[in-house]
């Protein structure tokens, strides 16, 4: 039977109706509520209720630490109001229907070990570009969520430890995507408050701008540095990016391009040894977060007919 299906991003909720072909029926999206708890399920009952009748849940991918057993939210990621909270439980009293919910990134990493670009691997990593960096982890196979269901937050590594207590100080304040816009911003002279979003710069970039050019640039090159680190740490044969930025091939490329040329041995001899990992993008592109949710919650629910 189908699901219902949800992928919560800071600035937008996307959604889809999914059974095991992994086709995406009734695609759309919307805002994200950044106000209220109450705001953000009303969003997505109101989503739900026409598909009540032929769907046997919810299946919900979120950011932050997600205790995925028991559906609690128990902190960190961009909507402060689901911290602490059973988001789970919740919304399944709201919505009358079971819901299962998992943390965004390991979603997709599921989704691209089961069906996408991981299959078969040992180690690997899913690296996901979106308001902060998500992290999702394959050792021996298998997707680690770690005892406190914290395995793969690569948003609170921190960047600089100059400035560990600020947000720009982490990879997800300096790498996610409102990195990449005050890089923008900064090289082009304008305000910090002019709007921006990643489809302008990319369009920049591809005319040769010069400041779209060197913030795309240099964020890809500090993106794979924090890749080359993962991967030391890891011995990853694969990393697989995701996330609305690597809908533009040339982000994926790049960055590539830049982690073959960190483990350059002839550049830095203190490689000598390693083995760099294949960066590629993910095979669901930025819909792997709603794959793989669709995919966890068939072990959790019964979808039947």
């Amino acid at each position: 039977m189908d699901t219902m299906v949800f992928d919560v991003g800071g600035s937008e909720i996307k959604y889809c109706v999914m059974d095991d072909s992994l086709e995406r029926r009734h695609y759309g999206s919307v805002a994200t509520p950044r106000d209220t708890q109450e705001h953000f399920f009303e969003v997505l009952r109101k989503l739900y209720l026409p598909f009540a009748h032929k769907t046997c849940g919810i299946a919900l991918s979120l950011p932050g630490i997600i205790d995925s057993e028991k559906g609690i939210c128990l902190g960190n990621g961009y909507l402060r109001y689901n911290w602490g909270s059973a988001v789970g439980p919740a919304l399944a009293e709201y919505c009358g229907c079971p819901v299962f919910m998992a943390n965004d990134a390991k979603c997709a990493a599921y989704a691209e070990l089961s069906r996408g670009v991981l299959r078969g691997v040992r180690n690997a990593a899913v690296y996901i570009i979106g308001s902060g960096v998500g992290g999702g982890i394959i050792i021996n196979g298998s997707l680690v969520n770690g005892p406190h269901f914290s395995a793969g937050e690569f948003s609170q590594m921190r960047y600089n430890s100059d400035r560990w207590e600020e947000s720009e100080g982490s990879a997800g304040g300096r790498l996610g995507i409102f990195g990449l816009f005050r890089k923008y911003l900064h090289y082009a002279g304008l305000p910090e408050d002019t709007p921006v979003d990643g489809k302008l710069i990319f369009a920049r970039y591809h005319e040769g701008e010069a400041a779209a050019v060197r913030s795309v640039e240099e964020f890809c090159l500090e993106t794979a540095k924090m890749i080359a680190n993962i991967s030391v740490l890891l011995d990853c044969e694969k990393i697989a990016v995701g996330g609305g930025i690597s809908r533009d091939p040339a982000v994926t490329e790049l960055i590539a391009r830049n982690v073959a040329g960190l483990y350059d041995t002839g550049a830095n001899i203190w490689m000598s040894g390693f083995t760099a990992p294949e960066v590629l993008p993910c095979r669901f592109g930025s819909d792997a977060n709603l794959v793989g949710a669709y995919l966890l919650s068939c072990r959790r629910m019964d979808c039947t007919d």
